[in-house]
């Protein structure tokens, strides 16, 4: 459980903090902290997956024409096992200037007098329960804690600087753990700034087959195809493993976990717990709130720099399998390879 806590209050803070890069570039000293601060958490990462022996490979730069999605879900799944995850390598990290400079020298052009940061101001207290807590999920088997579920969650993104909302409601099928998934997804977007006023309106549809991803977005008769990076961090852990996964994960994003007790999200009893990451000078970059039912988390509240970001789980139904014709790759979509980019 301890390992699931650490590497989704990871990726969540990696997502709160990611959506800063639609603000200004003249936000340079904030912007700065943000960059250092995943830059930060994926060397944590790719430093963790050497340890445990999960070395990344090269993604292929090209591959044959002939790849696209008119095979069966079988025949993918069977091509998906035999592939290796593919991470792309970390960027050099950024580390910022302390030392301080006159207006005019040349060492200040380029650089913007930006407000101190300050901490994340903590969530309001809540009297949770604390009901005996059984559902830990499976570990190792994937990225989720039970075999197969249906999910429909709901997600709303603000940004304050950007005037931005981001509403997304989520349709998950997933089977063995998560290794077999299909996502049906609906964005909407709003964006109001400088006089600037965007909206937009997404629907992707998805596949999870073993360490591949498949996606698109209709009407479009095109889609890509990627690795996917969750497999590493996943399958074939085991609890000692993870418990030092954990503990390396926390010194590298300079991170806390607290429980909180217990609560109930779509009728499942969950395990509350609260992360909060610090940057080098100790200040509170972002915080989060997390209700975990095994291994998934049902519902979040996180904040940093800015963003805010709540998701809710209304409706989660186990099954003891899901019909593998819902992960069969639609013939009519050609997915494209895409080359992840090595920095």
């Amino acid at each position: 459980m301890k390992r699931i806590l650490i590497l989704c209050s990871c990726f969540l803070l990696v997502a709160v903090l990611s959506a800063q890069s639609t603000t200004s570039k003249n936000e340079s000293s904030t912007s700065e902290s943000i960059d250092q601060t995943i830059k930060q958490a994926e060397e944590g990462l790719n430093r963790l997956l050497n340890k445990f022996g999960k070395k990344k490979k090269d993604t292929p730069a090209n591959t044959s024409k002939d790849d696209n999605a008119s095979a069966t879900s079988s025949s993918s799944a069977d091509e998906a096992m035999e592939s290796s995850p593919q991470v792309g390598q970390n960027e050099e990290i950024y580390e910022p200037v302390d030392t301080p400079t006159q207006p005019n020298s040349p060492e200040s052009k380029g650089r913007t007098n930006a407000p101190p940061l300050e901490d994340v101001p903590p969530f309001p207290e809540q009297d949770f329960g604390n009901k005996p807590y059984t559902e830990k999920g499976v570990v190792g088997k994937g990225a989720f804690g039970t075999k197969s579920a249906y999910w429909i969650k709901e997600s709303h993104v603000t940004h304050e600087s950007t005037n931005m909302n981001i509403h997304q409601y989520d349709t998950l099928t997933f089977d063995h753990f998560g290794r077999f998934q299909h996502l049906k997804s609906f964005h909407t977007q709003q964006i109001s700034m400088f006089g600037f006023n965007q909206n937009q309106k997404k629907r992707t549809l998805s596949w999870t087959i073993g360490d591949s991803i498949f996606s698109y977005n209709p009407p479009e008769r095109r889609g890509i195809r990627m690795a996917n990076p969750a497999t590493a961090f996943y399958e074939g852990i085991t609890e000692e493993q993870a418990e030092k996964l954990s503990n390396d994960m926390a010194d590298a994003t300079n991170t806390t976990l607290k429980r909180k007790g217990t609560d109930e999200v779509a009728g499942k009893l969950c395990e509350v717990w609260e992360s909060e990451t610090k940057n080098e000078d100790g200040i509170v970059m972002a915080r989060s709130r997390m209700w975990y039912w095994r291994g998934i988390v049902l519902k979040s509240h996180s904040i940093g720099m800015g963003v805010e970001e709540k998701t809710i789980t209304t409706t989660i139904l186990p099954k003891n399998g899901v019909n593998s014709t819902t992960f069969q790759l639609p013939n009519t979509i050609k997915f494209n390879a895409l080359a992840i980019p090595n920095y």
